[in-house]
């Protein structure tokens, strides 16, 4: 089955969408919320503090649950195959992932790195839901492991992945990841 053209044009808008927000860099992101929350986002511009944006609606609506579970499924995915890859747990990756699957990344270039261990946050979801068979997920990933030299290191990476449901099962089928250094510490033994 193929995504419908307005879904195809949605996932399109949300991509440009993801990449206009990721040029306002780590500085602006407003990263000092690590709670993941669909239901929120923080917006800063230059100048301003952050400012959290909530729904205003105090009533709430099955078809508000509705997409609000929705949401935080594509958010519980999108942990899932994260951890699936740091565990190395091929079944899993394997399941959540369609055989197709586009990808964006720098380890693409042979720029790929091995940590000893390495743990991961997703920070500041967004999840925008494209019909009922699509989704597309944006957030900060920051990875901390140790490089090795055995000295703890911070990575920050903005991600975005596209989710399309086939026969009731979510796959992940495009995949993007922006490298941001700033702020964080290089790795020496990576060079």
């Amino acid at each position: 089955k193929n995504l419908s053209h307005s879904a195809s044009n949605s996932i399109k808008q949300c991509i440009t969408a993801t990449r206009s927000n990721a040029e306002f860099g780590a500085d602006h992101w407003g990263v000092g919320d690590c709670r993941p929350s669909p239901c929120r986002s923080i917006m800063t511009k230059k100048g301003e503090g952050s400012q959290v944006k909530e729904s205003t609606d105090s009533s709430t609506t099955i078809e508000d649950d509705d997409v609000k579970a929705r949401k935080q499924e594509i958010v519980k995915l999108t942990e899932q195959l994260i951890e699936s890859i740091n565990g190395g747990d091929y079944e899993t990756y394997t399941k959540l992932c369609d055989p197709h699957l586009t990808a964006f990344e720098p380890e693409a270039l042979g720029a790929g790195k091995s940590y000893k261990s390495q743990n991961t946050t997703i920070i500041n979801p967004t999840v925008h839901l494209l019909g009922d068979d699509a989704a597309c997920i944006a957030y900060i990933r920051l990875m901390q492991y140790i490089d090795r030299a055995g000295i703890a290191r911070t990575r920050q990476t903005e991600e975005t992945r596209v989710w399309h449901r086939k026969d009731t099962k979510w796959q992940n089928v495009h995949f993007h990841r922006s490298g941001n250094s700033s702020g964080m510490h290089p790795d020496p033994a990576a060079k």
